[in-house]
C-alpha cells in the first residue's frame, strides 16, 4: 500500500526541525559579525581582533605622527576578498594622537573636489587654494599580516591632495603598547 500524500514518513518528519536549526545557526553567525554604515548601504562587518586592532593603531599613529600639518585624517581599512571592510571605530578608539581622525565617510572634501573655476569661455582656471587650507590625508590600511605571533607586516597607502605614498610596515606590542616601523616604498604624484 502507498503513503497518501497527506502521511508523514519520519524524514520528513524531520525535515522542518532541522531547517529551524540551520535558519538559527545562520542568524546567529549573520549577529556576530556586527553591522556597520558605509556610504548608506548596510553591510556585514568583519571584527578584528583585539591585536589587530592595537596594531593597526599603532601604525595609523606611527604615520601621523610625522604629519606637520593640522589636516583631518580619514581611516579606512581594506576589505577582504568578499569586499567586507573591518569597521573602523575600535581602532580609532586605541589611537593616541591628538589629531582630528575620522572614517572615510566623515572625512571632509578635498579642496579640488569643492569648487571648479572657469573663465568666460568655460575654460577651467587653475585653482588657487584659500590660505590655511590643507586637505585631509587618506589613510587606506591592510589587515596585519602576522610574521609570527608576535609581529605583523602592515601594508597603508596615504593620499593627501594629488600626491600619494605607500608604506610597509612591521608592528608588534611590546610592554602592552603597540608599536610599529614603517618604510616608504612607494610615491607619486597624479
Amino acid at each position: 500500500m502507498s503513503n497518501g500524500p497527506e502521511t508523514v514518513t519520519g524524514l520528513n518528519a524531520k525535515r522542518p526541525a532541522f531547517a529551524v536549526v540551520v535558519l538559527t545557526a545562520i542568524v546567529v553567525s549573520l549577529c556576530a559579525l556586527g553591522f556597520t554604515r558605509d556610504g548608506g548601504v548596510s553591510r556585514f562587518a568583519v571584527q578584528l581582533e583585539a591585536l589587530e586592532v592595537s596594531l593597526i593603531a599603532g601604525t595609523v599613529d606611527t604615520i601621523i605622527s610625522e604629519h606637520s600639518d593640522s589636516a583631518t585624517v580619514c581611516l579606512e581599512i581594506m576589505a577582504d576578498s568578499n569586499g567586507i571592510r573591518p569597521a573602523v571605530a575600535p581602532v580609532l578608539r586605541r589611537l593616541r594622537s591628538r589629531r582630528d581622525v575620522t572614517t572615510s565617510e566623515g572625512c571632509p572634501r578635498t579642496y579640488a573636489s569643492m569648487i571648479q573655476l572657469v573663465d568666460s569661455l568655460g575654460q577651467p582656471i587653475p585653482d588657487q587654494r584659500p590660505e590655511g587650507y590643507v586637505d585631509p590625508y587618506r589613510l587606506r590600511v591592510g589587515r596585519p599580516q602576522f610574521e609570527h605571533p608576535d609581529v605583523a607586516w602592515l601594508y597603508v597607502r596615504q593620499f593627501h591632495g594629488m600626491s600619494g605614498r605607500a608604506f610597509v610596515c612591521v608592528a608588534r606590542e611590546e610592554d602592552g603598547r603597540p608599536r610599529a616601523s614603517c618604510r616608504v616604498v612607494d610615491r607619486w604624484v597624479s
